[in-house]
């Protein structure tokens, strides 16, 4: 096979909620995931992993202790290992290298179903006759069924040729034969030279038996490349009722095996070590949680000591402990285990890791590359270590510190011997990971030798403390840094049993979480509740925040033995716009090394007003192969955004080469340009994109400066980004009407502010409202398949219907992507026309949002784009909201012009009943019917309300001014916990109480109060407190 003809390795697979992805890298130049081995002669195989053992301190760990991993066990859960690579044979010692070989997939199954007698030499089958020989059957029942190139993934990329022949249609005869024992089947015989002939084929047991390794095809010693690929059989049922036969179709597995543990042509970090191949994703990478999390009970099952997972989750489930994380952290406990994921590529964003949060046993790893790797691998000058801008970044949903560690992301490993002659260049944090994993494993290795007690927590503890941590990125982008197995060696031969301590802390997204996560809203005064669950007592903490803008109100604190304890922590964020990042550290000094590591995360953005005129602007530089991040404040209701990255010029050509990553609040990448300045060939200046119908919240830019510049002749990229939101900005995000019990008011007259940011235009006002929100909601549950369009409902809407919401709900399967489209008959063409769709690339939270849906019949289909176990139940939620007419306005059509302010008077006739009702004021540019930006109103007719009290304390003189806070609810006087906004930064209200801290040279204090609580109508009100002094 000739390599430039290759598919490309897109290697993606689902697991729980969302898709996974293996980590498989990225060209820098070109950003594909096959990266190639450019021509490099055979040393030049080795020299790559050389480099990276160096860095980690792996090569001279080796060389001073002599411990190379021996007697210690790796899983490795992926795509499969080629059992027939030479490089993956055996041990330096001479032990077998892979040691077991399980497919918890289906790729590889042959059910022999059909039952055939021996007749003489031969047996007859239902296509034709095969020769059998002296193959013997205990029984005189013989069991066949055929492996089909056909039922291979269809992306994978050994492109469903196992033979390498050139065509995907071969079908090979798998016979069962009960060689010992009448019907016990055990030996299975493959004609994997498809000839009718099993006289000459290998009898085969199991694997994990007898390590026999076959192969389809024959190679050609006259070609180059290798035709013929390895298998073995992983299992066969005693009754003979299937077989599953092994084969990594990808060489993903395969690379990120010989990393860990190579021993020949290559020597990976750790060569002693064992390997367990456990293929949990098919030959395109495809895979789902069942398997990965069967794959990972059998690895610990079986006495692996280390379980190399190159994959993560994009998106976790959310809550407190993800199905993930609890299965982890038993497996780990039980049997002690230890896990290494793969941090994952989707970066550079802040929030893009990819893997389970809440994972306290497991080593989450980025990807690091230095100056030697950018000059080996890819004829780099870079003259400064770093990061890979693909390794994502934490923190994890819950605040949750991700990555651990980072170690090298780029190596020439193994692959099949089919491809490339066996050894292939790939970067990513999947080749992070098994560095990790080999590090691990010399550290058992040493430690068994010199009679050191440790346990998955102690060596995970090491492996961060012994760490390096990089100049210039954050905790949330390297965790402790890059790894250096010496300097571990050094703490796990200190440590001991560490405190089993667990966290918990406000986190706005997932409303409690292991970290302090805030993307936007400011921090004031935040508890942390830390619990003592060992059998310790007590553990005394000395806490150490590492920052001046974060403090706690205690030095120390005393933990009793499953007892918990509440840290009052005060930010003082700089107002500088930035990322603010730190590790809160507690530390119980009669112990070895932080007992307790709280990541702190608060991101404050640029925000957007009439003061900069809705515009950031700002000229900065790079150094090759770093990149920069801007976080900004998109309001609500926004039409558009535009982002702009330009390159200045000197002598006619730009001052260097640069692109820019736009990630969303979600931490996702929605675009990445192509890179503008320097080419050679074609150099541009600029280039600017837009974002329309952007969600609110905190989104980021990264400039990325290329690692190539050098070849430009520039050792830094000067550059200028400007942002700006194009839209309808309002004076208030939404407007609450608040209408308490005891007061009945039919209607209320308001004036709203608007300024025009977008264009000149034509509008068209009118309001659409109001609908009770509890009412109008129907959910029906349906069936869907992969790969097949599934019809659903037909819905009628009637005129007058203002908004038509769709949404898919409740509980998803693990991995499940699925597209919802929505048509409309057209009774005047008599057809079905397109609406709209939710298409949104591998997140199974779709929805459709319609305004004023035209009346008349529509259907709903849902594509099953992903589904890894074939079909899904999924629930389909409906909200139809009608007009009721009771928003007016006096001056329903105007010209409004760019940037200009206006004052819209609008009356709203109030519902007669309790409850909880929305409405919107649009704005539609009356030219094109475009709906330019919807104002949400929310009225809250008799719900419950919130009693809110101010008072200062009594204080001293010259001293900062303390004022308690009392939030309750006004009926039963209960008083609540509740994160309340206290002039725009979030203050945390344990048990109706808080309390303010006031500087005391002010005379009067206005104090705006913002509270919204779920089941309460929403407060807001400013208080002026004086200073008695």
């Amino acid at each position: 096979m000739i390599l430039k003809t290759k598919p490309k390795k897109y290697i993606i697979f689902f697991t729980l909620l969302i898709f996974i992805f293996i980590s498989c890298g990225f060209n820098s130049l070109t950003n594909c995931e096959e990266v190639g081995n450019f021509g490099q002669t055979a040393n030049y195989f080795n020299d790559s992993l050389m480099i990276t053992k160096n860095e980690i301190g792996a090569a001279s760990f080796t060389k001073e202790t002599g411990s190379d991993g021996s007697n210690v066990i790796v899983a490795i859960i992926d795509t499969g290992v080629d059992a027939s690579h030479p490089d993956l044979q055996s041990t330096p010692s001479g032990a077998r290298k892979i040691i077991d070989w399980m497919d918890f997939t289906d790729e590889g199954r042959v059910d022999t179903k059909y039952k055939v007698k021996g007749t003489g030499s031969d047996i007859f089958t239902n296509k034709g006759k095969v020769k059998i020989g002296d193959i013997e059957s205990k029984s005189g029942i013989y069991r066949y069924g055929f492996l089909n190139e056909k039922q291979l993934d269809e992306d994978g990329f050994i492109a469903q040729d196992l033979n390498r022949n050139g065509n995907s249609n071969d079908s090979y005869l798998v016979l069962a034969a009960d060689s010992n024992i009448p019907g016990f089947y055990d030996t299975v015989y493959v004609d994997a030279e498809n000839d009718g002939d099993l006289t000459n084929a290998q009898p085969m047991k199991v694997y994990s038996e007898a390590n026999h390794v076959g192969f389809f095809g024959n190679d050609n010693p006259e070609t180059a490349e290798i035709e013929m690929s390895s298998f073995v059989v992983a299992h066969i049922e005693p009754d003979g009722s299937y077989i599953k036969l092994g084969f990594d179709g990808n060489g993903h597995g395969t690379h990120v095996a010989g990393i860990v543990g190579a021993n020949g042509k290559l020597s990976g970090v750790a060569p002693g070590v064992q390997i367990i191949s456990l293929k949990a994703m098919g030959s395109s990478g495809d895979g789902g949680w069942d398997a990965i999390s069967n794959a990972m009970e059998y690895a610990a099952s079986k006495g692996a000591d280390i379980i190399n997972i190159s994959i993560g989750s994009v998106f976790d489930s959310g809550s407190d402990m993800s199905v993930q994380a609890q299965k982890i952290n038993y497996l780990a406990s039980r049997y002690n285990v230890i896990f290494v994921f793969a941090a994952g590529n989707d970066g550079p964003g802040i929030g893009s890791n990819i893997s389970p949060t809440n994972i306290d046993a497991a080593i989450i790893t980025g990807a690091y590359i230095s100056p030697e790797i950018w000059n080996l691998n890819y004829g780099c000058s870079v003259k400064e270590e770093g990061l890979w801008y693909f390794s994502a970044a934490g923190p994890g949903s819950d605040g949750s510190l991700i990555p651990n560690v980072i170690a090298p992301g780029s190596a020439v490993s193994a692959v099949n011997i089919w491809d490339s002659g066996g050894y292939y260049l790939l970067d990513g944090t999947s080749m992070a990971a098994p560095h990790v994993s080999g590090a691990a494993a010399l550290l058992i290795n040493q430690a068994r030798k010199e009679g050191i007690k440790y346990n998955y927590e102690t060596v995970k503890n090491a492996i961060e403390m012994g760490a390096r941590p990089l100049k210039g990125y954050s905790a949330i982008e390297q965790g402790y840094g890059l790894i250096n197995v010496k300097k571990s060696l050094q703490h796990l031969r200190r440590s001991a049993n560490i405190p089993k301590l667990s966290v918990s802390a406000f986190n706005p997204l997932t409303k409690k979480g292991s970290g302090i996560y805030f993307r936007g809203t400011i921090p004031k005064e935040i508890y942390i509740s830390v619990t003592n669950l060992s059998n310790k007592e007590p553990v005394i903490l000395k806490l150490k925040p590492s920052e001046p803008w974060i403090k706690s109100d205690r030095e120390n604190l005393v933990l009793p033995k499953g007892k918990s304890r509440d840290i009052k922590l005060d930010f003082q964020i700089p107002d500088e716009p930035g990322l603010y990042s730190t590790m809160l550290i507690g530390d119980d000094t009669n112990t070895y090394g932080a007992d307790l590591k709280i990541p702190v995360t608060i991101i404050n953005p640029i925000k957007f007003n009439k003061y900069n005129n809705y515009l950031y602007s700002t000229q900065d530089s790079l150094k090759p192969s770093k990149w920069k991040r801007y976080f900004f404040s998109i309001p609500p209701n926004m039409k558009q955004f535009r982002a702009e990255i330009q390159i200045p010029e000197e002598f006619d050509l730009p001052k260097g080469r640069v692109r820019m990553h736009i990630i969303d609040p979600r931490g996702r990448e929605i675009i990445q340009t192509e890179y503008v300045g320097l080419d050679g060939i074609n150099n541009t200046d600029k280039t600017e994109i837009v974002i329309p119908e952007p969600i609110e919240g905190v989104w980021e830019a990264v400039v990325y400066c290329d690692p190539y510049l050098a070849d430009y002749g520039l050792d830094s990229s000067t550059y200028t980004l400007t942002i700006e939101p194009q839209g309808i900005i309002w004076g208030d995000s939404f407007l609450d009407i608040i209408i308490p019990e005891g007061e009945n008011i039919k209607s209320v007259h308001q004036e709203l502010e608007m300024t025009n940011h977008f264009r000149d235009f034509n509008s068209r006002l009118y309001g659409m409202g109001f609908a009770d929100i509890k009412k109008g909601i129907t959910r029906q549950s349906f069936e869907v398949y992969e790969g097949k369009v599934t019809a659903g409902p037909l819905i009628d809407i009637a005129p007058g219907t203002f908004k038509l919401s769709l949404s898919l709900d409740g509980h998803q399967d693990p991995g499940v992507d699925i597209d919802l489209y929505l048509y409309y008959y057209n009774k005047q063409k008599e057809q079905w026309e397109e609406v709209s769709n939710s298409i949104t690339n591998n997140e199974w939270r779709e929805s459709i949002e319609i305004f004023y849906p035209k009346p008349g019949q529509y259907i709903v289909y849902f594509d099953g784009y992903k589904i890894p176990q074939q079909k899904t139940k999924v629930q389909l939620a409906k909200h139809i909201l009608i007009d009721e007419g009771m928003i007016k306005l006096a001056n329903p059509e105007l010209l409004i012009k760019k940037d200009e302010t206006i004052w819209v008077p609008i009356n709203l006739d109030m519902p007669a009943l309790p409850g909880e009702y929305l409405g919107y004021f649009m704005v539609e540019d009356f030219s094109t019917k475009e709906i330019i930006s919807a104002l949400p109103i929310r009225t809250y007719i008799k719900q419950k309300e919130l009693l809110v009290d101010l008072f200062s304390s009594e204080g001293i003189p010259e001293k900062d001014l303390n004022v308690n806070i009392s939030i309750r609810d006004k009926k039963t006087k209960t008083p609540l916990d509740a994160i309340i906004i206290v002039n725009g930064k979030a203050v945390e209200i344990k048990q109706g109480k808080g309390v303010l801290t006031l500087p005391y040279r002010k005379t009067n204090y206005y104090i705006n109060i913002d509270i919204d609580i779920d089941g309460y109508a929403p407060y807001n009100k400013t208080f002026i407190i004086e200073n008695p002094y």
